[in-house]
């Protein structure tokens, strides 16, 4: 992919679910909140569907993004984010591209963080709080807690945006690994994918789709 993106530990934890709406003005719904306990309705190709809320967002509110029963990821809505700033571990002079957030000012919602690894160190990562906040070719996706899922929020390289984009397919979520990052990717489902997004088909390989918006393959991390 020609869009990188930092490493972001995922938290492996269900939240609850929550979907529909309420007539009554006191409890109209927040962007991207859904008021009582019924869940998504059926979801074509997804069983028992999971909605992803966003992490620390007061009241709930979702990502935007379900959890079927076989672990795909699937982007159904475009929301805004509660907490649109990055989370990790703060830098505390470590070294690296930057010291301070106030050194992240390229774009809005910049953080200075460590991470670990290969090439350990600080560097800047920007939050959004919708997808007009990215550059071209990317979405916001809001930080959440479910397997795979990002607990940051973050611009991540994207050739759809909802399901919408994709015919008769679904707009999956996938992750692009390598020694220096952990990249979130979404990609339409095609009938000439070589690998399925998340499955871990790929021998040590990334499950991404062509930058172009063609079908997922397997491809060789990429080195920093």
């Amino acid at each position: 992919m020609g869009l990188r993106a930092w490493p972001w530990i995922v938290a492996v934890m269900f939240l609850p679910a929550c979907g529909g709406s309420s007539s009554s003005d006191d409890d109209a719904a927040t962007p991207g909140s859904s008021t009582n306990d019924e869940g998504p309705g059926p979801i074509e190709g997804c069983e028992l569907p999971v909605e992803i809320l966003q992490l620390d967002a007061e009241p709930a509110a979702l990502t935007g993004f379900i959890r079927c029963n076989d672990g795909e990821l699937r982007r159904t809505e475009a929301v805004e984010c509660v907490q649109p700033m990055p989370t990790g571990v703060a830098c505390n002079g470590a070294g690296g591209s930057c010291s301070t957030d106030a050194d992240c000012s390229y774009r809005p919602y910049g953080a200075c963080l460590y991470f670990e690894g290969f090439f350990a160190g600080c560097a800047c990562v920007y939050g959004c709080t919708a997808d007009a906040d990215c550059q071209p070719g990317q979405v916001c996706v809001c930080g959440g807690s479910a397997p795979d899922y990002p607990t940051s929020t973050q611009c991540a390289p994207a050739n759809c945006t909802t399901d919408a984009d994709c015919g008769s397919g679904n707009c999956a979520l996938g992750r692009e690994l390598s020694n220096c990052s952990d990249t979130p990717v979404l990609g339409c489902i095609t009938d000439a994918d070589a690998c399925t997004p998340l499955g871990g088909d790929c021998e040590g390989q990334n499950c991404v789709p062509a930058d172009d918006g063609g079908a997922w393959a397997c491809t060789n991390p990429e080195v920093c």
